[in-house]
């Protein structure tokens, strides 16, 4: 699609958007008016009473507590401050809509449909073409500062699911999601990525029991992000690129037509495929405590370039990864209590393919494989636990919202480039606490105020540089290095670091199951003792319009 498509269509989206909020909402209030007023609750609330609702299985949708609940909204948040890693803006602006909704069609089929568009414009970006360098095995780089320029994403999401009950014992549902958008960048080296994201599960769930329900899903996702790299202004001036195998090794490429990785003119998609499945299993207990729990392994396989006999795959990958969460919630009449752990794990392997272009008697050319170079190793763990309160629920509005929450991770990356290698371990963990209190008017009105503070840092080792045999001149003038970006990426992660998130909202009840409301929210991070990245403060400021019905 072309950047003038996506132009035309955002604004249909948007005006779309807006007439659902405005226009629409008193048809809307007719329909909901018979059900009682659950409104009071934000759709992220909702999510919280039943952890089946964020699971992979599609059939968990059935268990939404209302019967209907739709939330559409316009949002515009603004960034700025110099604590950013090497890829990100230090001065960003997103203006972005959303509708979602749930919806009981009967007592045993529920609909859940969300759309969702986003402009994002951030200036002074570079370091890596591609949209966020860790969803890959590997990194295409900048090398200098003086090439970074404003990158403006449009992005789209849309996401569709239904649960359907075919037995008292036995349900079903699926699950669609999808995501497609651009990135351009407006300075040279120019990049152009164009991003297509398809996740779908199928699944069902049976009850064993009348407390005992045990369930598993197939789960699909194919990411694609193609770059296409191109000059606009001095076509005499040389651009290099660093191919980055992991920890800011690799080997330099300058860009021309017939370069391999950024190549002029062409098209070269990042694919990655998952294929795996989930098993899911709930308990409920006495005194209203209930225990979930799900186990998913995904095993992922892709490759850079583009697969036929006149044009080269650069690289293959792999990597197996497992997930678990457990949830244990607690409901009392006027209380609800959420604890929810989750941890994941993935040991992604990366290779470079080594090949010729040769021709044949007939002078027809063509690409003959040779073997495979393991470039990379990488191991990433995380673990989190988050507790959530709701207290004093009176007609589905807590007065307290009480959440608090610690994550560690850690990334262990082994990078080669025969003879050298360097090895990298980071450690990184955050902590936060949040409260929210919602104070009813006499108008049938409520405010809101929102406010959280977190704590971050972490550790390991930046890097460790070694050798698997002695290198020749040649071997040492294609090794390469960023280590100014790999200091950056390492103080970014591990550095210690303060920060607080401060919210008002005000909604008004305008008819019978029908509030509109607007949303202020301010956020800052302090980081100390930074040498290599650009600052130590980062601001965040966001404003949403919205309508709940």
């Amino acid at each position: 699609m072309t950047h003038i498509s996506f132009k035309i269509l955002s604004f249909k989206i948007i005006a779309i958007l807006i007439s659902t909020m405005f226009g629409g909402v008193y048809i809307s209030a007719k329909l909901v008016a018979q059900q009682a007023d659950s409104t009071w609750y934000k759709i992220d609330e909702i999510r919280h009473i039943d952890p089946r609702l964020s699971s992979y299985n599609a059939t968990g949708l059935r268990y939404v507590s209302v019967d209907n609940i739709s939330d559409a909204k316009i949002y515009l948040n603004k960034g700025r401050g110099n604590f950013v890693n090497y890829y990100q803006s230090n001065d960003n602006l997103n203006a972005g809509a959303e509708v979602e909704s749930y919806y009981r069609l009967n007592p045993t089929s529920v609909f859940y449909g969300k759309i969702n568009y986003d402009y994002i414009e951030g200036h002074n970006m570079g370091g890596s073409y591609f949209m966020n360098p860790n969803d890959n095995p590997f990194d295409i780089m900048e090398t200098v500062d003086s090439t970074r320029g404003t990158k403006k994403y449009e992005i789209y999401h849309l996401i569709g699911g239904v649960s359907v009950n075919i037995h008292p014992k036995i349900s079903l549902g699926a699950k669609i999601d999808y995501n497609a958008g651009n990135v351009a960048k407006h300075k040279d080296l120019r990049c152009i990525n164009y991003l297509t994201n398809l996740k779908m599960t199928l699944g069902l769930s049976y009850k064993i029991r009348p407390n005992i329900e045990a369930g598993a899903n197939y789960y699909y996702n194919r990411r694609v992000e193609s770059l296409q790299f191109s000059v606009e202004g001095n076509l005499d001036k040389t651009y290099q690129s660093l191919i980055s195998y992991g920890n800011f090794i690799g080997k330099s490429e300058g860009f021309n037509r017939s370069a391999n990785y950024t190549g002029e003119g062409r098209k070269t998609p990042m694919v990655n495929k998952y294929h795996g499945g989930s098993l899911q299993l709930f308990i409920s207990l006495p005194h209203q405590l209930s225990f979930f729990n799900e186990l998913t392994f995904k095993s992922r396989k892709g490759y850079y370039g583009t697969p036929s006999s006149v044009s080269i795959v650069l690289t293959e990958h792999d990597s197996d990864i497992i997930e678990y969460k457990g949830n244990i919630t607690l409901k009392r009449k006027n209380q609800l209590h959420a604890l929810t752990v989750a941890l994941s794990n993935e040991n992604l392997n990366n290779r470079e393919n080594i090949f010729r272009e040769e021709t044949n008697e007939g002078s027809i050319s063509s690409i003959k494989y040779y073997g495979k170079s393991d470039v990379l190793k990488k191991e990433e763990f995380r673990i989190s636990a988050e507790y959530v309160g709701h207290i004093n629920i009176e007609d589905f509005l807590p007065v307290w919202e009480i959440k608090a929450g610690a994550d560690y991770y850690r990334r262990y990356q082994k990078a080669s480039l025969y003879p050298f290698y360097r090895k990298q371990t980071i450690n990184s963990y955050t902590a936060c606490v949040a409260g929210k209190h919602n104070i009813r008017g006499r108008k049938k009105d409520l405010y809101t105020l929102g406010l959280m503070a977190s704590y971050g840092s972490g550790g390991g080792d930046s890097h460790q540089d070694g050798l698997y045999a002695t290198p020749t001149n040649s071997q040492k003038d294609t090794y390469k290095t960023s280590d100014k970006y790999l200091y950056q990426d390492y103080e970014y992660l591990t550095s210690k670091r303060i920060g607080t998130n401060i919210q008002f909202r005000y909604t008004k009840n305008i008819v019978s199951g029908v509030k509109n409301y607007i949303q202020g929210e301010y956020a800052c991070v302090k980081a100390f003792d930074v040498h290599n990245v650009g600052g130590d403060f980062y601001n965040f400021f966001g404003l949403t319009l919205g309508c709940i019905f």
